[in-house]
């Protein structure tokens, strides 16, 4: 898994240089650290790491609108390295896609196992996100066409096979979409 890049941000130096060397070791890319949260977000828009690891401390309030944009985002994955498993960080995580934890004491090989569990489950959510999106997309599309293929129904007394035939002549003796065809039947006709 190595070759990936990574941002580091938190107050503990000795758990950031411990986990800057486990990472660098394994060949991951180091970018950068940051200390203040907002100026991380800004770290990961600007150099898109695959990771970033926290040491969240007593910071999480500060931390949680920037957290939570990373996950609405899906930037990257987040580990958070904290103290002990704590109530309200383990509800926060809960609820995100991109988030994991890992505590303070932080042991070489746990840790490169933990993380490459993570990027493969943070790969899953990116994938099937994508896959939703492009999922709603399709319906939306299809919403469109079936909204013309109704008013060629309507206005100009088609069946349905036949308004749909049409649709697709259109779109294809013009080489464009199916939807494009569809919005200018639906300009066309709403407006009448």
């Amino acid at each position: 898994m190595g070759g990936l890049k990574f941002v580091l941000s938190g107050n503990d130096k000795k758990v950031i240089l411990q986990i800057k060397n486990i990472l660098t070791t394994n060949g991951y890319i180091y970018l950068g650290y940051s200390n203040q949260p907002y100026n991380l977000l800004r770290v990961i828009r600007n150099y898109l790491p695959d990771i970033v690891v926290i040491d969240i401390g007593n910071r999480l309030g500060e931390y949680k609108p920037i957290l939570r944009i990373i996950d609405e985002d899906l930037l990257c994955l987040c580990i958070l390295i904290i103290e002990k498993k704590q109530d309200d960080i383990m509800e926060f995580i809960s609820s995100s896609r991109t988030l994991t934890w890992a505590t303070k004491v932080v042991y070489y090989d746990n840790f490169i196992q933990m993380l490459e569990m993570a990027l493969l489950n943070f790969r899953r959510v990116v994938e099937y996100e994508e896959k939703l999106k492009e999922l709603n997309k399709r319906l939306e599309e299809r919403k469109i066409i079936e909204k013309a293929k109704w008013l060629l129904v309507k206005k100009q007394n088609m069946s349905e096979d036949v308004a749909l035939d049409y649709i697709r002549k259109k779109a294809r003796d013009n080489r464009v979409s199916m939807v494009e065809i569809a919005n200018a039947i639906i300009l066309a006709y709403d407006n009448i």
